[in-house]
């Protein structure tokens, strides 16, 4: 009865036990109250001769027995239970454990800007190419997935509105072109935060898996130096909302060799314009939005492909099994929690005490 899972399913019922407190001056007040009525009929010497006196034992196993019996009733009142279990969790029901998938959209979010032009794929074909070839890949695999798509330079450019065609999906991929939107350049902060409020501007229960090709440069953050080029990388960085809130997934793709290599058509005072894959943004990114980071030109477009889906069908059903966990706990009703009754302990104890009480005489027998 007393096991570490007792407990009362009324334990405002315990006020009661306050009631003690009249009990006992009522009792003190009605002995008073004798001793004055007994001192008018005659004196102290005489009674004790006149009138048979109560037996003080008897009494005082009776004022015992009164006290017991209200408190024993005030707990029989708080409902004590233990050995507390769930029987639906033994046996759960299909309908309980059945697991439901949110909706789920993935989001390609493309780098065009002129140094996605350099010819240093693995087959020498430029960034934005061998970025294409990735997405074509990805949109073979495509399996009931939402999907858009979204170019950006140092703007965020909308090409595929979220759709399940994936046939204009892959048409709309093959017509990407450099400076899309007409605006050269890089900048990240502004892209991301555009995409968040254009995407997911709050909360749902939609999944989101973001996936990001780029070489990425940012063309502030790579002219800027010391303090400054930290503020701008941390700006970058908390551009995108909570990635737990948002049931959020960022996977970056490094487009591109660590080899600086000359931008075709671009020069600055007659000079040709180098660039290289910068990965430490693409890193922190991925890191910090539960996702991880991948260097193009180490896999093939397919085998990249086939990782990237991988990794999120295994995060996609690990969510749905904490959920369905979470979702049979929180659908437990309340006639599935069983609990073994102890009331009837105290009350069957009263029952004794008040039948004692009754049959036990106020007097000695002569």
């Amino acid at each position: 009865m007393w096991g570490s899972d007792f407990q009362f399913s009324f334990p405002y019922a315990g006020y009661l036990l306050l009631g003690l407190i009249p009990l006992l001056y009522g009792r003190w007040a009605l002995a008073l109250y004798r001793k004055r009525q007994q001192r008018t009929y005659a004196p102290r010497p005489i009674l004790s001769q006149l009138l048979v006196p109560r037996s003080l034992l008897l009494t005082r196993l009776k004022e015992m027995g009164w006290l017991l019996i209200w408190s024993l009733a005030c707990l029989a009142l708080m409902g004590p239970i233990g050995n507390i279990h769930y029987a639906s969790l033994s046996q759960p029901s299909s309908a309980k454990t059945k697991t439901q998938t949110s909706p789920h959209e993935i989001i390609f979010l493309v780098d065009t800007s002129a140094s996605m032009l350099v010819p240093d794929g693995p087959q020498k074909e430029g960034r934005l190419e061998e970025a294409k070839a990735i997405l074509e890949d990805m949109a073979r695999q495509l399996q009931g997935q939402t999907v858009s798509l979204y170019a950006f330079t140092s703007i965020l450019t909308p090409v595929v509105p979220p759709t399940l065609d994936y046939l204009f999906l892959r048409l709309a991929i093959k017509e990407l072109h450099v400076d899309e939107g007409d605006v050269g350049g890089t900048n990240l902060t502004a892209i991301l935060t555009a995409l968040q409020q254009q995407a997911f501007p709050q909360p749902s229960n939609k999944r989101y898996t973001l996936v990001l090709l780029s070489d990425g440069g940012d063309t502030e953050w790579e002219s800027a130096k010391g303090q400054a080029k930290e503020k701008i990388e941390k700006a970058i960085l908390n551009a995108l909302p909570s990635a737990q809130d948002f049931h959020l997934r960022l996977f970056t793709i490094g487009m591109g060799s660590l080899t600086p290599q000359a931008i075709p058509k671009v020069s600055f005072e007659g000079k040709s314009v180098l660039s290289a894959l910068e990965p430490a943004l693409l890193e922190k990114l991925a890191a910090k939005n539960q996702g991880k980071y991948y260097m193009a030109q180490k896999w093939t477009s397919w085998e990249l492909a086939e990782e990237l889906f991988t990794q999120m069908n295994k995060s996609l059903e690990t969510e749905s099994s904490l959920a369905g966990k979470e979702r049979q706990v929180a659908n437990v009703r309340q006639e599935d929690v069983l609990s073994d009754l102890y009331y009837q302990i105290p009350l069957g104890i009263v029952l004794i005490l008040y039948l004692f009480n009754l049959l036990l005489p106020d007097v000695r027998r002569l």
